[in-house]
């Protein structure tokens, strides 16, 4: 399935969009630093907010901050 990942800063008041990636059935993608990997954020620019994901397929989306 093909899916879309939606970044909405809170700070800035801007939604950024990361290029679809493909997941295969029955798998998982795992990103470190995701701001960064898919967005080209960082949190020394003070970005933060939420992210959308978007697919073709049904998905589960599992989170985990740490600062």
């Amino acid at each position: 399935m093909t899916v879309t990942a939606t970044f909405y800063d809170q700070r800035t008041s801007t939604t950024f969009s990361a290029s679809p990636f493909q997941i295969a059935a029955r798998s998982q993608v795992a990103f470190d630093n995701i701001l960064q990997s898919l967005f080209g954020k960082t949190l020394s620019q003070a970005t933060y907010g939420p992210i959308r994901f978007d697919s073709t397929g049904s998905i589960l989306v599992a989170a985990n901050v740490n600062m």
